[in-house]
């Protein structure tokens, strides 16, 4: 995409670094390359979802927590 590296070059030359890194992000926007970012942002609020559910079990179900963790039952 020599339109891509040509703007860049443009961005690199004219602009100071703050700006620079907003128009590049403008960029990436316009390449619809956010879409991978909420597939990523989708995946950790589920995986935290995910925690916080295990987490409620545990607290409710002491035994759970034995099984889960038994290492930290153990006397030394």
């Amino acid at each position: 995409m020599p339109h891509i590296r040509l703007f860049t070059s443009y961005i690199h030359i004219y602009l100071p670094p703050i700006p620079r890194v907003f128009l590049l992000f403008s960029l990436l926007l316009s390449l619809q390359i956010v879409h991978m970012l909420e597939l990523t942002f989708l995946i950790v609020s589920t995986i935290l979802c995910l925690v916080c559910l295990l987490s409620v079990i545990i607290c409710l179900c002491p035994r759970t927590y034995k099984i889960f963790f038994p290492s930290l039952f153990c006397r030394s």
